[in-house]
């Protein structure tokens, strides 16, 4: 069994501090990730095999998780950062279950937002480049 605590940034202005928990079987990996919010525990569980299968290339899934590039908006500019990375793989799942008040932490405007697809990803460590400045506007978004 693995714990650790790392950071779960959720938007611009959010951070919040998510425990991590690991436990390995021959065949079947369980995964949790939970968090306090709202005054109460909330979290995200997997239940996946312990096998691994490559993205398929040009699909929603490699869209969705391979992500080589970045781009921030702030006040007054936009940046584009590279990301750096070995290529992930993901895990079959056998069962997700995410508490129903996590929405608190996603920006309004997505709260309606419906699932599409859930995906386990054996990641790795990343690696940003210095950003590159993209655009300007000579006014402030607010």
């Amino acid at each position: 069994m693995l714990l650790l605590q790392i950071n779960f940034i959720t938007s611009r202005f959010f951070v919040q501090k998510v425990k991590k928990r690991i436990i390995n079987t021959n065949h079947i990996k369980y995964i949790s990730y939970p968090f306090f919010l709202k005054n109460k525990w909330q979290k995200i569980t997997a239940l996946v095999q312990n096998t691994k299968t490559k993205l398929k290339s040009n699909s929603l899934q490699e869209f969705i998780v391979d992500r080589y590039v970045a781009f921030v908006k702030g006040r007054k500019n936009t940046y584009k950062y590279k990301i750096n990375h070995k290529p992930w793989q993901l895990f079959a799942i056998n069962k997700i279950s995410i508490s129903k008040d996590i929405l608190h932490l996603l920006p309004n405007e997505f709260k309606k937002s419906q699932e599409i697809a859930t995906y386990v990803v054996d990641g790795s460590e990343i690696f940003v480049e210095k950003g590159i400045l993209q655009h300007q506007t000579n006014f402030a978004i607010i």
